[in-house]
């Protein structure tokens, strides 16, 4: 059985501007499927903006973890991403909030993450003590069963959904020679979340000596948005977003195997019996990517708040002070 990629689903009674946003997330979540391995991040300011200042806006990339910041005195938008072996992760968030009466803003944060690794089938089968040749015990073939696990979550929040907006979604997707699953999951300031994110399994034969290829990728999109409270007659507002998928797109490794001789039947092996699947690196993808070591995982959003709420909030402070001593 073949698993296949699920799109992007609009919610229903949506807004165009979530429309155009959800769309973006989908062309996005495309360009990541065709890119080489890698990492992007981006955090921008919509050109709907009204009376705010910008704090800083930075942004790094070394080809396996990127980081986008950009912070104002309304808020902030980050994005992160990282790519190691037989794993991905990554964030992408939103907060605003305005008390001033002439501040409104749109902020975008997106973050994507791909890998490709190419896998060699050993030509051995190997117990706890001797290793030989699949030929030598009458193995032609073998079924490999394997798990990749994803999981992530997305949140939407606004005071006042008439005027302000949320929108966060994820999308992944794998590969493994025919085997092929993803799925994706979005959110906006009202109603429940639509889609899924959960671990999927595969089947795949494979023969000594072949090459396979094991392809992953995922896109993250949060966007929110405030209106200046002097248009509705409210003292302020607030929204945010939050795709959060730092726990993460992650192959889990063989989970069952079965060898098959020449006619397609099946060769009983020890109980402790393992081929492998070694990558460029050496690395064997029989086990899972937890094994592999430990991985920086993306920044967290609770930190990115914490600091970039702080420096919002004292240059508002400097503000009020400059105009009462005027």
């Amino acid at each position: 059985m073949t698993l296949t990629s699920r799109p992007l689903r609009l919610v229903a009674n949506h807004r165009n501007s979530h429309a155009a946003a959800l769309l973006l997330a989908c062309l996005f979540a495309a360009s990541a499927e065709k890119a080489a391995a890698g990492v992007r991040a981006i955090a921008r300011q919509e050109p709907e903006a009204i009376s705010h200042s910008i704090l800083s806006d930075t942004a790094s990339n070394d080809g396996t973890n990127a980081n986008a910041l950009l912070t104002a005195d309304i808020g902030n938008a980050f994005a992160s991403a990282s790519a190691s072996t037989g794993r991905l992760s990554g964030q992408s968030g939103v907060s605003l909030h305005t008390a001033n009466e002439y501040s409104s803003g749109k902020f975008t944060a997106l973050a994507e993450a791909s890998s490709r690794d190419l896998l060699t089938v050993g030509a051995g089968v190997c117990d706890v003590v001797t290793c030989t040749s699949w030929e030598q015990i009458g193995v032609q073939s073998i079924l490999l069963d394997f798990d990749v696990r994803a999981a992530g979550t997305v949140s939407g929040f606004a005071i006042d959904p008439r005027f302000n907006h949320a929108l966060s979604s994820i999308t992944y997707n794998w590969s493994l020679q025919a085997e092929s699953g993803g799925g994706s999951k979005a959110r906006q300031e009202t109603g429940e979340a639509t889609g899924s994110i959960e671990t999927q399994s595969g089947r795949i034969l494979v023969r000594p000596g072949e090459q396979i290829e094991l392809a992953m990728s995922f896109a993250l999109f949060s966007q929110a948005s405030i209106t200046s409270p002097r248009f509705s007659g409210f003292d302020s507002y607030s929204s945010s977003a939050l795709s959060d998928f730092s726990h993460t797109l992650e192959w889990s490794g063989i989970t069952g195997f079965t060898a098959l001789d020449a006619n397609g039947d099946r060769v009983d092996l020890s109980p402790n019996a393992r081929f492998t699947l070694l990558n460029d690196q050496g690395v064997d993808f029989w086990n899972s990517a937890a094994s592999f070591g430990a991985v920086p995982e993306p920044a967290t959003w609770a930190l990115m708040i914490g600091g970039f709420g702080m420096a919002g909030g004292a240059l508002r402070r400097r503000r009020t002070l400059e105009r009462q001593s005027a």
